[in-house]
């Protein structure tokens, strides 16, 4: 059995699906499978697969969207160790390595994940796009990973995530009713029960930016409504699992346990709430996440952007 499983999911990408899988077959670290999932793609993406022989799986399907090609590829999965990889995104050769020896040696860390560093379509970085980015993974460092970084401002990119087989058992797989916001769901369902851990730079993998993908077709009003779905949801979760008995999960760690535990993470994702609230024109909602938030937790009331989308909602 292979230590590790790639996944990689795609859609009428062939082009860029070469340089894909040779990223991975370039790596220092050699004891793993590729799974490729074709979600019904109509361009030659078999024929470029197929010029890799045996040392690449295919799967095809018909086209029901990449969550579920994940969810296929992750259920066909071998390995102890499980990772993604985006079919337009390429791995730093050292990308595996560096993953495996954390989860090897710190048993008690579920996920890994690293930095990225943002491409073009021709390959070439993008300095501007890499800069923004390299802010999350500045604030993950100073205030920790875990569900509330993940939840105040997500770092983790598909591509750059390492973790055990047995998050699965618990996190379940990709919810195809979250996409294309289904990774942040996901990385919230994991970090609610167990440890995530950013590697140091450099980076791990390149981040494609191109006219065609997923992150370009930006809706910002339907982007905001899959976001308050996810975050309601998340409300549930957190009831169930942070009440009425305490608990000392390790992603709240350093945060209070039991009841005192439950008000600060209820209140900051009521908070996030009211942020894509605001985008969907729902004052009122709003209002009510606001209030109940700072009845929760005092400190919200300092956070300027939270004060301002109070005040003009009233």
């Amino acid at each position: 059995m292979p230590i590790v499983s790639v996944v990689i999911p795609t859609f009428n990408r062939s082009h860029y699906l070469k340089a894909a899988i040779q990223s991975v077959l370039r790596q220092t670290y050699q004891d793993f499978e590729i799974i490729v999932v074709d979600d019904g793609s109509t361009d030659d993406t078999r024929k470029v697969v197929s010029s890799f022989g045996s040392r690449v799986l295919y799967f095809h399907q018909s086209n029901h969207g990449s969550p579920q090609a994940r969810n296929v590829g992750l259920r066909l999965a071998k390995g102890k160790y499980l990772a993604l990889l985006d079919c337009d995104d390429l791995f730093s050769t050292d990308r595996l390595v560096r993953g495996v020896e954390v989860l090897n040696q710190m048993p008690q860390i579920a996920l890994v994940h690293g930095e990225v560093e943002a491409i073009d379509s021709e390959g070439k970085l993008i300095p501007k796009e890499t800069a923004y980015i390299r802010k999350f993974y500045q604030k993950e460092r100073k205030d920790g990973s875990g569900y509330l970084r993940i939840l105040k401002g997500n770092a983790m990119f598909p591509s750059t995530i390492l973790f055990r087989r047995e998050c699965l058992n618990h996190a379940g797989f990709f919810n195809p009713a979250f996409a294309p916001r289904e990774d942040y769901d996901w990385y919230l369902r994991l970090a609610l029960e167990h440890q995530v851990y950013l590697l140091e730079s450099p980076p791990v993998a390149l981040y494609r930016k191109h006219k065609i993908n997923q992150s370009s077709r930006y809706d910002s009003k339907a982007i905001a409504r899959v976001y308050v779905a996810i975050l309601q949801q998340q409300l549930t979760f957190i009831s169930e699992r942070l009440t009425p008995s305490p608990l000392s999960s390790p992603p709240f760690r350093g945060r209070g346990k039991g009841e005192g535990e439950y008000q600060n993470v209820r209140s900051a994702i009521l908070a996030k709430l009211a942020e894509y609230y605001w985008t969907c024109d729902l004052k009122r909602e709003v209002r009510t996440s606001l209030f109940e938030a700072i009845r929760l937790n005092p400190s919200i009331v300092f956070d300027p952007y939270s004060l301002k989308r109070l005040i003009l909602s009233l």
